[in-house]
């Protein structure tokens, strides 16, 4: 195992279906008209961090310094950018003494798979930054909180009080790019949420774009900067997808009223969200589709039938987990595969080690599936989607294992 677990973890990002759903309503939702955003492409790689020490980071474990792959790919890129001379002209351009940082980390996506167009565009094995995190000297917090806001950086405070996030944005990338270092593509930099989704609907229907995440500043005024990732059909996200239906049958049957311009909006939202795989070839069924509000009748009976097809495929410990949420389940342990080290890793060092791997996947899973389902720690049915998590990971673990 490269190393224990860190406190530098970048933080989940929402789905950003259910945050615009939760703004439907006709005065809010001009916000979506009128506010000018800093949009990126959802780049399918794992996430890998570096300080200005030279040390590097998984999602969740360290990694050491002498390790020459991850997930599979070369970390060349990772260890070629010097994150130092980056943090020295982020602090020259904000007027902050360095001492008052403790710790830079710079995040970026390494791109450790083949999907979409990354071969034609040769990307395949580069690190792509879309982020950053001070950890702040004790007493300065407020001090250089407050000067990376006025200079024009998207910054967010992070909950301990101590460390501070810099999302994507116009001020960040040109330093990032100043220094040498790739970052992720931009989609826009200057145009509203509204026209940012037409304009790149036909990409996202099609599969083109994993997704695009927004930095955006949040309706709630409070909340200061956030960023939300919007997915394609092809990504499992059946509770957004609902929020979504019921926003679309609500404004249908006029219950909310919005301009022509938002109801075009939220359409093209449920355009991408309901496509199938004969538009969008990476969409293995119509796991989506069975939350169409429109067609309930034929949901009713399609979930029926998908019950009794998974009847003889699911044992009597897991039949209290709704099919929907074994689909879910599963993509997530998947999903959350990506955010550690291949396996083939933890299987050269033997048993302890994929033992160890099957509880950090176990651990993130079940953080997927709340963060999916948008729970809390306690929920009902708590224990057996737990069994259900745990003996799935150790099942597909397991499988893994003996092909490596």
């Amino acid at each position: 195992m490269n190393g224990g677990q860190h406190k530098f973890q970048w933080g989940q990002t929402p789905n950003a279906l259910n945050t615009f759903c939760e703004i439907a309503d006709a005065e809010k939702c001009r916000y979506f008209l009128q506010q000018n955003v800093f949009a990126t492409e959802k780049l399918d790689g794992t996430n890998v961090a570096k300080d200005e020490t030279g040390q590097m980071y998984g999602r969740r474990c360290f990694i050491d310094r002498n390790t020459k792959l991850y997930q599979k790919v070369s970390l060349e890129k990772v260890k070629q950018a010097d994150i130092n001379n980056l943090k020295i002209n982020l602090c020259n351009e904000v007027s902050v003494d360095q001492d008052k940082i403790k710790k830079f980390l710079v995040y970026g996506e390494l791109m450790c798979n083949s999907k979409y167009d990354y071969n034609e565009r040769d990307i395949v094995g580069e690190w792509m930054v879309f982020g950053a995190m001070i950890d702040v000297a004790t007493n300065c917090f407020d001090q250089v909180f407050e000067k990376l806001n006025k200079a024009g950086f998207a910054v967010k405070p992070e909950l301990d009080g101590e460390k501070i996030r810099i999302f994507a944005s116009t001020k960040f990338f040109a330093l990032v790019t100043k220094c040498e270092m790739k970052t992720v593509n931009v989609i826009s930099s200057s145009d509203s949420i509204s026209k940012i989704v037409s304009d790149n609907l036909e990409d996202m229907k099609r599969g083109k774009l994993e997704g695009i995440i927004f930095t955006i500043i949040s309706h709630n005024t409070n909340e200061g900067y956030k960023v939300v990732k919007w997915k394609g059909a092809h990504e499992v996200q059946p509770v957004a997808v609902q929020n979504l239906s019921n926003v679309v049958e609500l404004i249908k049957n006029k219950e909310i009223f919005v301009v022509d311009e938002v109801k075009m909006f939220y359409n093209n939202l449920r355009d991408v969200a309901f496509v199938g795989s004969d538009t969008n070839p990476l969409v293995k069924n119509s796991k989506n589709k069975k939350h169409n509000n429109n067609n309930n009748n034929n949901n009713n009976n399609n979930n029926n039938n998908n019950n009794n097809n998974n009847n003889n495929n699911i044992n009597k410990k897991t039949k209290t987990v709704s099919s929907n949420d074994e689909k879910m389940i599963i993509d997530g342990i998947y999903h959350s595969m990506g955010k550690f080290d291949d396996i083939a890793h933890y299987s050269a060092k033997g048993s302890n080690e994929i033992e160890k791997y099957i509880k950090l996947l176990q651990d993130e899973s079940m953080k997927h599936y709340i963060e999916e389902k948008l729970i809390g720690e306690d929920f009902e049915n708590k224990e057996n989607v737990t069994n259900f998590i745990n003996s799935s990971v150790v099942s597909i673990v397991n499988k893994m294992h003996k092909l490596v």
